[in-house]
Order: structure tokens, then sequence, then C-alpha cells
């Protein structure tokens, strides 16, 4: 995990004190990075702004199951200069959220280099569709 998404845990923890304590996922191959007792999060950290945030199908298929095994919602939290755009995943999928899947031909990772590309199961979420918060990190 990156030390910009444990920033940005952090920070969110501080804005929301009702979620503490936000704890790293103890399994480094997790699906989500942070827990608490409400939720399981995902945080993506972003250089580039982009008008709609891009997910993976599988994400939202996976965390959506953790989360309803422990009696959670799951939560995706994107970050782009110190702005963090909040979905409650769970909530959108409940009142099924158009997430315009498709497949896309991406970098297999983020973490390492670009240039293994795959195709990827995956929808896009709308700004206007997220509580938006200023994390300033």
């Amino acid at each position: 995990m990156k030390e910009k998404e444990r920033k940005i845990a952090l920070r969110f923890g501080e804005l929301y004190p009702q979620l503490c304590p936000i704890d790293e996922a103890e399994d480094t191959f997790s699906p989500f990075d942070f827990e608490c007792g409400l939720y399981i999060i995902e945080i993506k950290a972003r250089d580039t702004d982009y008008p709609d945030w891009v997910i993976e199908q599988i994400k939202v298929t996976k965390n959506s199951q953790i989360a309803k095994e422990k009696g959670k919602d799951f939560i995706y939290l994107t970050e782009f200069g110190g702005i963090g755009y909040v979905y409650n995943i769970t909530k959108l999928l409940a009142r099924d959220y158009d997430f315009r899947w498709q497949v896309k031909r991406m970098p297999q990772t983020t973490e390492f280099s670009r240039s293994n590309w795959v195709d990827k199961d995956v929808g896009f979420l709308l700004k206007e569709d997220a509580t938006i918060i200023k994390l300033e990190v």
C-alpha cells in the first residue's frame, strides 16, 4: 500500500471521527485497503483528473461480498488534488446504479510498469454522485 493512501485514510478518520478507528487491512493481498466498524474502504489516489472515475467490476463484486459477510457497507474513495470523492457502493448497488459496465484495455496494475495491458471489466462513477470532501493531504 502506498503512503498516500494511508494519509488519506488518516485524514478521512479525522474528518469523520465516528468511523475511528480506521484500521489497515490485515492481508496485504486484500481487495480493500481499510476497515472500520461500519465500512470496508478502498482508496485510490489519482495523478490525473477524469470526468468519471473508473472502478473495476471485480472490486465491486468482491468487496460487496466481503462487506455483506461482515455486516458493513463498501466505501470507494478516490482522491485527486486534495479532494476526495466518496461513494457508498453498497447503497449505489441497492438503488441499481448504472455503472455503465464495459470492457476496457488498461494497464494490468497501477503499481508497476504500464507495459502489460489487459482487458478489464470496468464501470464508471460520476463525480456528481459522490460525497465530496476536502482532504488536504
